[in-house]
């Protein structure tokens, strides 16, 4: 049993690890938002997708881990709890406490991920409100639809409509 436990930590350390990137990717991204950096923040985008993707696979193989070794636990994908797991393993206490461990400090990374997505979704707001008011600006026109920070336009006016003239 102990050797289940063994393969159980090695997922969870790559899950840690995954977490950890997105952190790095996080931090990328809210330079590129400063920088105003399209390509990176592509790119930051499709590698948070690919680490989250990584993430959703080691739940899986824990998963197939827990069914091999565990038949009786029934958990899927979307009910996976490490607390209930770690809880009902027939390990030794000592063990247990490892694992224990390396779920709180998984947990620490998604709050420190969740306030890094926060802060960044922030910048972009701002930055967004920013182009709105040059527009603004620039189209001579105060009354013009602005951009509602949720991918679209408010207002009636033509969704794809950056200036409005009349003659």
């Amino acid at each position: 049993m102990e050797k289940f436990a063994y393969k159980i930590e090695e997922l969870l350390q790559e899950k840690l690890s995954c977490y950890r990137q997105l952190s790095v990717l996080m931090d990328r991204e809210k330079a590129a938002i400063a920088a105003i950096d399209l390509d990176t923040l592509w790119q930051c985008n499709a590698e948070k997708k690919s680490r989250a993707m990584q993430i959703t696979a080691i739940r899986e193989k824990i998963l197939s881990v827990l069914e091999t070794e565990l038949p009786g636990l029934e958990m899927s994908v979307n009910t996976f709890s490490m607390a209930y797991l770690i809880e009902n393993l027939p390990v030794q206490p000592r063990t247990k406490s490892t694992l224990r461990k390396i779920k709180l400090t998984i947990n620490s990374e998604k709050e420190l991920l969740a306030q890094q997505a926060k802060f960044n979704r922030t910048q972009v707001r701002k930055h967004l409100s920013v182009v709105d008011d040059i527009m603004s600006v620039i189209g001579d026109n105060s009354s013009q639809a602005q951009y509602t920070g949720a991918g679209t336009v408010s207002g009636y006016k033509k969704p794809n409509c950056m200036f409005k003239a009349e003659v």
